[in-house]
């Protein structure tokens, strides 16, 4: 785990481990080795395309890609290959869910690390969000990550998982289907042009050919259509943040009001009282002829 610095990747605050009597041997202790990472009141991204039914919005989209490409960024930076990125590993901070953050980082693995070695046969992630040359036991390398990511696009486009088409398969209908079919996910013709040209460059089979994360940043995809409607994008999203600290604030602390307010009245009452106690004992001096 690292202390992410940014606010794109899921802060980790420490861990522990905690021991534990086996509770059908109790000759037998259990290690349980837990985490503390960083609270997102949201949910992930699989629960809110399930919850969109069919599609996210394209403009969400956008911005739920630019922050895991940041993200990504970041992470790559540090040399970390995230290895599994998919919707389930990208959590949304706010209820309004404008924020995405990478999380679920059990596969991770950093280059030059001595488990790294040379980079082969790290056949690591989720099958069908695998890259053709992860499948094939080849060098695994940052473009993993962006083929990955291009799959969370296009299941956030679509509201489909990607290969959904195919049905369920076991390893070796992956293998051959990813690996050796020579074959890329489906995209859609009623996607906008950007965004084909967008997935194509992150889905390219080929990971020399493969765009990183700087270039797909600076895709025409991830670029606003003019700056008044951005501007309004964001004047929306703050006027949503504020309504929802306001909702939180009587949800959770509405239920003591009365007595918070009760509490407040007395500190007053009590504060006053203690001032005229300290009037009469130090009077206030109208002039310097009266020091």
């Amino acid at each position: 785990m690292i202390k992410s610095k940014i606010l794109f990747v899921v802060f980790f605050y420490g861990h522990e481990v905690t021991v534990e009597k086996d509770e059908k041997n109790p000759l037998l202790e259990k290690m349980y080795y837990n985490t503390l990472n960083e609270y997102c009141s949201g949910r992930n991204l699989a629960k809110h395309i399930e919850r969109n039914r069919e599609k996210v919005p394209e403009d969400d989209v956008k911005s739920f890609a630019s922050e895991i490409l940041v993200g990504l960024k970041y992470l790559h930076e540090e040399k970390i290959i995230h290895s599994d990125i998919k919707p389930k590993n990208t959590l949304l901070a706010f209820e309004n869910n404008r924020f995405a953050k990478i999380v679920g980082f059990g596969k991770a693995i950093k280059k030059g690390s001595v488990e790294y070695g040379d980079g082969l046969g790290h056949r690591r992630g989720t099958s069908w969000f695998l890259s053709p040359e992860v499948m094939m036991g080849m060098v695994l390398d940052y473009g993993a990550d962006v083929w990955a990511f291009g799959c969370n696009v296009l299941e956030m486009l679509t509201g489909e998982r990607v290969w959904s088409e195919f049905g369920k398969l076991d390893w070796g209908g992956w293998k051959t289907l990813i690996g050796k079919s020579g074959i890329v996910p489906h995209i859609p013709d009623y996607l906008s042009e950007k965004a084909k040209d967008f997935l194509t460059k992150c889905l390219e089979r080929d990971p020399a050919k493969r765009w990183s994360v700087d270039s797909l940043l600076k895709h025409e995809f991830l670029k606003w259509i003019d700056e008044e409607e951005e501007e309004e994008i964001y004047e929306e999203e703050e006027e949503e943040e504020e309504a929802y600290e306001e909702d939180y604030f009587y949800d959770v602390i509405g239920d003591v009001d009365v007595e918070y307010e009760a509490n407040l009245e007395a500190e007053a009452a009590f504060e006053e009282e203690e001032a005229i106690e300290i009037d009469e004992e130090y009077p206030i001096k109208d002039s310097e002829d009266d020091l």
